[in-house]
């Protein structure tokens, strides 16, 4: 899987996880003060994965994690990789792993 086809993945699991878990409504908003408060847009995700955990820890504070986890769990599950709970992994972490897998190498853009 291509870099940019593990990213358009990526962004389609991350919006549907969130209408889901969320509703239209709320994901609408979830959206739009990802983007206005933290300069994120969902297509920005795929390289910047800390910046979105750190987002959700902001709009969502505890809660956040389990939304990263839904996310994680069905980004997987569409990429064909297992997923397994590692102690002290964040959400970054696991989607680095996953593009690593498909991918190849992980470039760091900053």
């Amino acid at each position: 899987m291509k870099e940019k086809s593990f990213n358009r993945v990526l962004v389609e699991t991350v919006d549907d996880v969130i209408r889901s878990l969320l509703g239209e409504a709320v994901a609408s908003v979830v959206l739009y003060h990802l983007e206005k408060d933290f300069s994120l847009r969902i297509e920005d995700i795929p390289e910047r994965p800390d910046r979105f955990e750190y987002a959700m820890k902001d709009l969502f504070r505890e809660g956040a994690s389990i939304i990263e986890e839904r996310i994680i769990e069905e980004l997987y599950r569409r990429i064909g990789l297992n997923y397994v709970r590692v102690k002290g992994y964040s959400f970054a972490d696991y989607i680095k792993e996953a593009k690593k897998s498909m991918c190849g190498s992980s470039k760091k853009k900053r």
